[in-house]
C-alpha cells in the first residue's frame, strides 16, 4: 500500500490563560500513524499529548527566543474513528495546532530525518530535508503574530501550493500552518507571511512502509494542502 494522507484537523485556543489545547481528529481504520503539530506564543513546552487518552511521542520541537515554541508529536496505529487530541502545556499559553494521519506508513519507525529552523523575516524556510522517493515530507510552522500577519503562500520544493492557517485572533496571535509534498530525495520547504515576524518551523520525512510501491492522490483539507505524485 502506497503512503498517502488520511485525514486532517485543526484547532485554536483563543484564551491566553488556558494551559491546554484540544480538538477532534478522525482516523481511518487503516491509518498507520497520526501526527499532532502545534505552537504557542509564550514559549511553553508541552508536558503531554494524547489521542483518545493514549500518550503520543515527541518527534522534535524548536523555540524562537521567548516568542513561540513549535512541536511535532506522533502515534503509531491510532484508534479508528473520531477521537480527541489533547495537548497540555507547562503553563498558560495561547496556542494553535493541527493533526494529520497517514495510511501506508512504516509501522515501526514512521518518521525519518527532520530539520528545524527559526527566523524573523516573512519567509520561514526549512532547508535540505533528507528523504526517500516514496516518502511524504511534512512541514509544520508557527508564529507569534498579529491580525495582519497571515500566511500568503508556500513554496514546497519546486511546487507552489496554497496552505491553510488558523489563529487565535488579536495581537500576539498564535498562527500555525502545516503542509505536505511528495519526497524527491532532498527538499526545501518554506512559508511566506504578510509581515516579518518571529517564527519556528520543522520539516520531517514521513516514511513509507517497506514494499509500499508507487501510487498517490491529490486533495485538500480544511487546514492542510496535500499533494502526492505518482511513482513507479
Amino acid at each position: 500500500m502506497a503512503l498517502s494522507s488520511d485525514a486532517t484537523s485543526a484547532a485554536v485556543n483563543s484564551t491566553l490563560g488556558a494551559g491546554s489545547l484540544s480538538w477532534s481528529h478522525t482516523c481511518n481504520a487503516s491509518a498507520s500513524v497520526l501526527y499532532a503539530g502545534f505552537m504557542n506564543t509564550t514559549n511553553r513546552h508541552a508536558t503531554g499529548v494524547t489521542y483518545n487518552s493514549v500518550a503520543m511521542s515527541s518527534v522534535t520541537s524548536i523555540t524562537n527566543g521567548s516568542t513561540n515554541c513549535t512541536e511535532l508529536w506522533s502515534l503509531l496505529a491510532p484508534t479508528a474513528g473520531a477521537n480527541t487530541i489533547s495537548v497540555t502545556f507547562s503553563a498558560s499559553a495561547r496556542a494553535a495546532g493541527g493533526g494529520i494521519s497517514f495510511i501506508g506508513g512504516d509501522a515501526t519507525t514512521p518518521t525519518g530525518s527532520s530539520t528545524k529552523t527559526t527566523g524573523t523575516t516573512n519567509d520561514l524556510r526549512v532547508k535540505s530535508v533528507s528523504d526517500t522517493v516514496g516518502d511524504i515530507v511534512l512541514y509544520a510552522g508557527g508564529w507569534a503574530a498579529s491580525d495582519a500577519d497571515r500566511i500568503t503562500g508556500s513554496t514546497l520544493g519546486t511546487s507552489k501550493v496554497s496552505v491553510g492557517q488558523t489563529g487565535a485572533g488579536g495581537n500576539n496571535d498564535a498562527l500555525f500552518g502545516m503542509a505536505t509534498l511528495a519526497a524527491t530525495g532532498s527538499d526545501d520547504l518554506d512559508m511566506t507571511l504578510g509581515n516579518s515576524i518571529g517564527g519556528a518551523a520543522i520539516g520531517g520525512a514521513v516514511k513509507a512502509a517497506a514494499g509500499g510501491g508507487g501510487g498517490g492522490s491529490t486533495g485538500t483539507g480544511s487546514f492542510f494542502y496535500f499533494r502526492r505524485r505518482r511513482y513507479t
